[in-house]
């Protein structure tokens, strides 16, 4: 798990690819994706799936851009 300190440290620096806007801490739902074969070998449906977290993230406040840390 990350502190808080690095976190911020994190934030300070970064900026976000799309809008070039900076960063904040924050937290995201990590989702597993699961899939089912329609036509073996060839197509896959995926769907959400599993269990979900919260994990910790720097997310632009102006774009919503998230990247996990």
């Amino acid at each position: 798990m990350i502190d808080r300190h690095r976190l911020s440290r994190l934030a300070d620096r970064a900026v976000a690819r799309e809008c070039r806007h900076s960063m904040k801490p924050g937290v995201a739902i990590d989702q597993t994706a699961r899939g089912v074969p329609d036509f073996p070998g060839v197509i896959c449906t995926m769907s959400p799936g599993g269990s979900d977290k919260l994990i910790h993230c720097l997310k632009c406040e102006w774009c919503g851009h998230s990247v996990r840390v």
